[in-house]
């Protein structure tokens, strides 16, 4: 069979449940993978413990992603990333790649992607994870899964290069600095210039860091450093962490104590910046909106807004067009 397409490119998430209903199969897919399950290691490798912790995840999780309901999901923006990058690339007339998409848990899966691009006789691959950041738990875990799967048929003759972190790609830096600017918008003039920057990624085990040497933190301080070196003036600013959930320890400071600690410095006006998403999700909508934006008196701040992430700009789809 000759492919009307050289390569493909595999823009590859993290996943959600089908429905909030069923999310005890979306959570029994991550702690039984040995990359991205948050459990301690000696546990990881307990069916039970696995069985059990997802269980005892299920109902948190299944009320977080009700409380999104009708709003775009992880899967609507998806599915427009690939039609505008794809649309993109006809503009550019780079026709060699077509684009496809998949998740690590959940449906398309890398091995469903990965099977459709073999069966249409394409052989090289360039795999992609949406988040710019290596981390064990989200690019390890989708790069132990497509060698797996390429040891298996039909997918025996892909060649596949995974762009492990783009994070200092400048169009995706100057995303983040558009979006910060349109965010800056929301306080009043007076005040723009002392606005207070509050970085924020999603929290990882610190196993990840203490056993297998995670890249991950120094990658999210790098990558606020060129954000807030691009805008042209010295910011103010620091990193947090969404907290995660499960057992052990986590990586932070996160949000909400470094909300606390800059409030009692005296910090009046602060933007958070979610620079650990390329799209809105039940993290940036529940975490954030609804559970932190809200309690700007209680963190003895003045206003508290949050910059939104970049999604589909032309920035974003000239870094992925970069990549490949």
């Amino acid at each position: 069979m000759t492919p009307s397409f050289e390569k493909a490119v595999l823009l590859t998430g993290f996943g959600r449940p089908v429905t909030p209903y069923r999310s005890d199969e979306y959570l029994m897919g991550i702690y039984g993978d040995t990359c991205a399950s948050p459990l301690p290691g000696w546990l990881e490798t307990i069916p039970f413990m696995r069985r059990f912790a997802a269980r005892l995840e299920e109902k948190r999780t299944r009320l977080r992603y009700l409380s999104v309901e009708g709003k775009s999901t992880s899967r609507d923006y998806m599915n427009n990333l690939v039609s505008k990058f794809s649309k993109y690339l006809e503009e550019i007339g780079e026709k060699r790649f077509r684009v496809f998409q998949a998740v690590r848990f959940g449906s398309p899966s890398i091995s469903e992607a990965l099977a459709k691009i073999a069966g249409e006789g394409i052989d090289e691959v360039v795999v992609i994870p949406i988040s710019p950041f290596y981390s064990r738990s989200f690019t390890g875990s989708i790069e132990e899964e497509v060698k797996s799967v390429c040891h298996r048929p039909p997918c025996y003759d892909l060649k596949c290069d995974i762009i492990k972190s783009w994070y200092e790609s400048s169009e995706l830096v100057k995303a983040w600095v558009d979006s910060i600017k349109s965010a800056l918008t929301a306080f009043p003039a007076e005040v723009r210039d002392d606005v207070y920057f509050l970085f924020v990624a999603r929290s990882i085990p610190m196993k990840n860091l203490e056993k297998y040497g995670d890249v991950y933190p120094s990658q999210v301080l790098e990558s606020s450093r060129l954000i807030a070196d691009l805008l042209g003036r010295q910011k103010r600013m620091s990193i947090s962490y969404l907290c995660g959930e499960g057992y052990g320890k986590w990586l932070g400071p996160f949000v909400d104590e470094e909300l606390l600690r800059l409030g009692a410095a005296g910090v009046k006006n602060c933007l958070i910046v979610p620079i650990g998403f390329l799209h809105d999700g039940v993290e940036t909508w529940c975490d954030l909106d609804m559970d932190l934006v809200h309690r700007v008196g209680e963190f003895g701040m003045t206003q508290l807004e949050r910059a939104y992430p970049p999604n589909v700009s032309k920035h974003v789809l000239e870094a992925l067009a970069n990549l490949i």
